[in-house]
Parts: structure tokens; sequence; C-alpha cells
């Protein structure tokens, strides 16, 4: 069993956004940093040591993606997710965000139109606005304190010929849903009808809790497969966001060769020495670490869920389907965005995102990122029932 994480570091030294960029982003640097989807906690060990190694090695140059690194991948899927891909799916990606930004570039022409889920990941929109197409928004429904897809709107807005792709963020971030078989199903089925391309964003699927089952879209049937892109990436679960190890899996040949073809003409199709040393660490001998730091922020979660429910029953926490991400409920205290930063902010001491910069839906509520050492978490929910 993993150990450590307990542990507080001073991450701050190196730069960390999420320690380093408080002052910036709030306007002060005592706040308790739990906002941007890094964890607290030192990467596997094995990835550190296949790192020092090479780090130490001193030979730097470019390098080719090697046998080892398309068979970690496909390894982990099948092992994970009972996913058989095929080497020749696999493509070449830097981050998610900016991967699905070549995906758009590749696939649609300015002013097309693009489906997203709000309240969901804001730098969905933010990359369709900055490719020059047009977001269209397809909200979902929050039901007895849980999110659901409206499909019949989602029928109406596909309709749209204009509309040339869909975004889904599978787990979804910020509402915590994974995905059933039944809601892919239909969603697959509606768009496959209008000719909608599915991008499918799996950032936290290797961090989807025991108790439930997370299924690779593009695994469901063939129409579906050869009707996606499913960007991965190790930088949530292994806690690897600064070294860029994202990818993405294309099994259509046409739609592969378009996506291969743009990254080609921005000469990004090399690798990281890095990325590819951590991505077969973290895929070979990172599957224990994984479980146990799941294990860890679901005991979190279950603290944090116990603490609301008995000094803040205002609050209301939205049960998370998978680490380490938890949406909360705060329209008791704030629907309006800048009254809401003003308790997070100057009253908790706090540094959360506001729901409202998740588009429609997230007024009132707030994401809150509990991958940190419980003393972190447990000063954090006293700052909160202490300005309630």
């Amino acid at each position: 069993m993993t150990t450590g994480f307990d542990d507080i570091y001073e991450i701050k030294q190196y730069g960390s956004e999420k320690w380093y960029g408080l002052k910036e982003k709030f306007g002060a640097e005592d706040l308790i940093p739990l906002w941007v989807a890094d964890m607290d906690f030192k990467a596997p060990q094995p990835v550190i040591e296949r790192l020092t190694k090479v780090s130490r090695f001193g030979v730097y140059g470019n390098v080719k993606k090697t046998d080892n690194y398309y068979a970690a991948i496909i390894n982990w899927m099948r092992k994970r997710y009972s996913w058989n891909i095929k080497k020749e799916w696999i493509g070449a990606g830097t981050r998610i965000i900016p991967s699905i930004g070549f995906a758009i570039r590749a696939l649609t022409q300015p002013g097309d139109k693009v489906i997203i889920q709000p309240p969901v990941y804001d730098n969905f929109a933010n990359i369709i606005n900055k490719c020059g197409r047009e977001v269209v928004t397809n909200p979902l429904i929050f039901k007895d304190n849980k999110y659901y897809m409206d499909f019949i709107d989602l029928e109406k807005k596909a309709q749209d010929p204009k509309v040339k792709m869909m975004i889904i963020s599978n787990p979804h971030n910020p509402v915590g849903r994974v995905w059933s078989m039944d809601e892919l199903t239909e969603l697959g089925r509606i768009c496959i009808k209008h000719n909608i391309i599915v991008i499918c964003d799996q950032a936290y699927a290797d961090l989807t809790y025991p108790c439930v089952k997370y299924i690779p879209f593009a695994s469901i049937c063939e129409d579906f497969a050869q009707n996606c892109i499913t960007f991965s990436s190790l930088s949530k679960p292994f806690n690897l966001a600064g070294i860029h190890t994202a990818y993405a899996i294309i099994p259509n040949n046409d739609i592969h060769k378009a996506y291969d073809n743009f990254i080609e003409s921005l000469h990004l199709k090399r690798s990281s020495l890095f990325s590819l040393v951590a991505t077969e660490a973290a895929y070979e001998e990172g599957e224990g670490w994984l479980n146990d730091v799941i294990n860890y922020i679901y005991a979190n979660l279950q603290y944090m869920k116990s603490f609301i429910e008995a000094h803040i029953p205002t609050i209301r926490v939205i049960e998370p389907e998978f680490a380490y991400l938890v949406w909360l409920d705060l329209r008791n205290i704030a629907t309006d965005p800048a009254q809401l930063d003003d308790f997070l902010v100057k009253k908790a001491r706090l540094a959360l995102n506001n729901g409202a910069m998740y588009g429609e839906g997230g007024h009132g509520f707030a994401r809150v990122n509990i991958a940190c050492p419980r003393k972190i978490l447990e000063a954090a929910l006293e700052r909160i029932k202490n300005a309630v």
C-alpha cells in the first residue's frame, strides 16, 4: 500500500499554478487552494525513478514512440476497460484541450457549430470560440441531486446542419457523472443519425470510483468507434500535468488522417522524451499507486460529506462518481457569481472554482479539488463552517 498521501510538500517553490497563481487569480496568497485540478501528492515512485534515471543519463535529444510505449497504452486499455485498441489507432497529442482544438480545426470549418453540455469544463467553449466555431449548448438536467443528459434537447439541436461535432466530458467535469451505457448509446445514436463527430475527453476515466463502471464511448460498438476521437492523458490520474502525456485514439482511418495532417502542419508530431518515459512507467507499474490514491481521495470525500452534513447543512455535496473533483451546491449562500466569490475568497479564504465559469446551470455552485492531504481538507472545511 502506498503511503505519503498525508505529507504536505512545499509545491509553490517549483511554480505550481495551484499555489503560485493565487495572487494573480484571487488577489490574495493566504488562501487554501482547492481550484486547479492537480493533486498535492507525489507521482508514483516508479515514474519518479524512471524519470530520474533518464534525467541523469543526460541525453535529451529527439525521440520516437517505441513499441513499449504503444504496448503500455494498449495493455492499459485492455486491462482497465476491456477495450481492445490497435497500435495504428493511437495518435499524437500534447495536452487534451489543445488536441481537441487540433481536431476541431482538422474536421470542421469556420462557422460550423459544436455541441457541449454545460455546466462543463470552461475550456471546451474557449477552444471552440478560438477556433472560429460556434458553441451550441445542450444543458444537463439537474434532478434529485444528480445530473442527466437532455436527449430531447440534444435531438433538436443536432438537427441543425451546421452542427458538425459534439464534445463530451466523460467522466464529466465538474458535475461528477460517469455516463452509463444507456446514456452513451442514446447520445451516439443521435450523433450518427445527424452526422456529428463525437470528441470524448476521458481525462478522469482512470479515477472512476470502483463502485461505478467507466465505459469508453468508442468501445460500445463499431459505428461509435468509427465516429469518434477519444482523448486520454495521464495528467489527472497520475499527477503528471507538467509532463504533456495526452494522446488520441482514432479508429477511423479518414478521421485519423485528417487529424494527423493538421498535427503535421504544425510540426507537432514529435514526442517528448519525458512524456514517453512517464507514460510507460505509470501504465506498467503505477496501477497499485492509482488504486491507493483513489481510495485515499474517496476517504476524503466521505469525511467531507459527513462534515458538511453535521456542520454546514446549508451546503449540498453532489455525489461524484470519480475522484477527485467535487461539485458543491452553494445556492443557499449565494447564486450571484460576485457574491459567491466574496463568500469563498474574502470570508472563507479559499480558492475554489466558481461554478459560473462552467456555463449554464453553474451559478451558485463551486468545484472543489479534494486530492490533498486530509489536514488541508479539514482546514478548508473549518474555514467554510466559520464563514457561514
